[in-house]
């Protein structure tokens, strides 16, 4: 099946196009297809982001079948929050909208957690909204133009002074030509996002990417994240 997939599309015009990870558009037209929508309905607990194995019970298994790139980005959320909980003792954490992680067809949208020190309070938020200027009306945060929204967002608002944010964007993906590609979300958030409690403009904005090789070492060393306030962790 495999093979007579693959020689179908080598002679088909979908073999000049560039591979990358489908956008939220693309998902929503290919939910919206009937045939698609037949086997989602059939397959429904394989594509659970709830994971239930029991061992013996071979006529009840289900699995959680989700892209990497989702997986991937949930998982920095994850051990961005456990290493931060390590640097900062003393700090008091709470979270909540962890389970809208675990929703298939969601944007984990909400979830978030809070460190609570003696000098201030650090937030981390997964996708958050930066509603679009032109329906803006009051909102904290707000993008110069359209609707964005940057995997993870750290921000700190101290007791006395001005509240800052930076913004973390998740790629999985390696490589000189896909990391360089990948940049550009951080030109554009840094451009056009701003937190208004936070200092309006955020201070920094990085990508976070699963390896790195001798040809991007650059991005991702300390001097050039200092210099730019940009980079690769």
């Amino acid at each position: 099946g495999l093979n007579r997939l693959r020689t179908i599309w080598r002679r088909s015009f979908l073999y000049s196009l560039d591979r990358e990870p489908p956008s939220e558009a693309t998902l929503l037209i290919i939910l919206d297809d009937p045939a698609y929508a037949r086997v989602h309905r059939l397959a429904r607990r394989f594509l659970s982001p709830l994971f239930s194995f029991v061992p013996g019970a071979a006529s009840d298994y289900s699995a959680a079948v989700r892209p990497s790139f989702t997986i991937y980005e949930v998982w920095c959320f994850l051990a961005l929050q456990r290493i931060l909980a390590s640097s900062l003792d003393g700090a008091a954490w709470t979270h909540k909208g962890l389970g809208k992680l675990t929703k298939l067809a969601g944007s984990g949208s909400g979830a978030a957690y809070t460190g609570t020190t003696l000098e201030g309070v650090l937030r981390i938020e997964f996708n958050p909204s930066f509603t679009g200027y032109l329906v803006r009306k009051r909102q904290d945060r707000w993008s110069l133009s359209g609707e964005r929204r940057p995997d993870i967002v750290v921000s700190w608002l101290p007791r006395n002074g001005v509240g800052t944010w930076l913004f973390l964007d998740a790629k999985y993906r390696v490589g000189h030509a896909n990391l360089a590609d990948a940049f550009s979300s951080v030109h554009i958030y840094r451009d056009s996002l701003r937190y208004e409690s936070r200092g309006g403009e955020s201070v920094s904005g990085y990508l976070l990417a699963p390896d790195c090789s001798e040809k991007t070492a650059v991005w991702f060393s300390k001097e050039y994240r200092e210099q730019f306030r940009s980079g690769i962790w």
